[in-house]
């Protein structure tokens, strides 16, 4: 018996291929249907019709399942090596901000799934600007709470990306990008040229100089989000509910501002980007003057996009097939490290 269970699990990691989300796998859609309907027997709370798969891609898989009580998802995710376990993640995260995460309702820690009941739809990009400037001010909050806490993120299964980490990684990768730019996975129509190129190989000691000036700032690393926008909040009974936790870490706060900047396919500029970072930032006065803090946001805004290029490169290196947008976004990313060292100089 358990060479029949070891040779099946050597024919589907080859069915899978290499880097292939466990998705992917012949059968898998059966196992996580029957885990997630034995999980809402247990609950109480069966499943009263079929299962559905509603999406499936690179960085998450979900089903959902109709019960009495409304719907529950299953979502499972894949493992790289700068990625979460989200559904620990995330049970630990709703345990200390309840309230603000949604709380799964059953894990599976070794496949990495979790089943969570439905909390509404996530806030839609044309969301209202004092909508947006109330997620951003309550999101602070949260993070100012969980400075504190920053022990318990780490045992959580959080992340540690603090600015010393992002130095290191700008010193390892970048003085070697090229190579980067060679993954199966990359976008090469919209890879960078040799002068962009180029560029990024000098900036390094600007960027390390940076991760240097930051930390001298009062302002303490906390939890981030890693993928803050309006497509990972919804509207919960007792206020926002921020979502999808794959890239959680303790890193400097400020470095989920930049994705917060993001409108689907477009970019939040001028006074509304101004609007946005003003709400964010005043809730961290009691650390730093008003002025400091736009100073220190100058500082960390080439490093949230270099931070951002680092997780997909990643994505991109350790599973494949890769969406069309995620073999796009190292470049993209690392553009923005450019025009955050820019407006950092002015």
């Amino acid at each position: 018996m358990v060479g029949r269970e070891a040779a099946a699990g050597v024919l589907d990691e080859l069915a899978a291929g290499p880097g292939r989300v466990p998705w992917a796998v012949p059968g898998w859609f059966q196992d996580a249907e029957r885990w997630l309907r034995a999980s809402l027997d247990a609950l109480g709370r069966a499943a009263t019709g079929p299962v559905q798969q509603l999406r499936a891609w690179e960085l998450s898989c979900i089903l959902r399942a109709p019960t009495a009580h409304g719907d529950v998802y299953l979502k499972a995710v894949p493992g790289s090596p700068l990625l979460v376990n989200e559904p620990v993640v995330t049970g630990a995260l709703a345990a200390l901000f309840p309230g603000h995460v949604p709380a799964p309702v059953a894990v599976d820690a070794e496949r990495r799934w979790m089943a969570l009941a439905d909390f509404g739809g996530e806030l839609a990009w044309d969301t209202p600007v004092a909508v947006r400037e109330d997620v951003l001010r309550t999101f602070a909050r949260l993070q100012i709470e969980a400075a504190s806490q920053v022990g318990r993120l780490l045992a959580a299964g959080c992340l540690d990306r603090r600015l010393p980490w992002l130095a290191d990684q700008a010193e390892r990768w970048l003085p070697a990008i090229e190579e980067t730019g060679r993954l199966p996975g990359i976008d090469t129509a919209t890879w960078l040229t040799s002068d962009e190129l180029a560029e990024l190989r000098a900036a390094v000691p600007h960027l390390t100089a940076s991760c240097a000036e930051l930390a001298t700032y009062a302002i303490p690393p906390s939890l981030v989000h890693g993928d803050l926008h309006l497509g990972n909040v919804a509207q919960g009974p007792r206020g926002y509910l921020f979502f999808d936790w794959t890239d959680a870490s303790v890193a400097h706060p400020f470095l989920d501002l930049l994705t917060f900047f993001q409108e689907d396919e477009e970019e939040v500029e001028g006074p509304l980007r101004d609007r946005l970072r003003h709400a964010y930032l005043a809730e961290w006065t009691a650390f730093e003057p008003p002025e400091r803090l736009r100073r220190a946001w100058r500082l960390a805004e080439p490093l949230a996009a270099l931070a951002q290029a680092i997780s997909y490169r990643s994505i991109v290196a350790d599973l494949q097939p890769v969406e069309r947008h995620t073999a796009r976004s190292p470049a993209s990313w690392l553009r923005k490290v450019h025009a955050g060292l820019r407006a950092s100089s002015v």
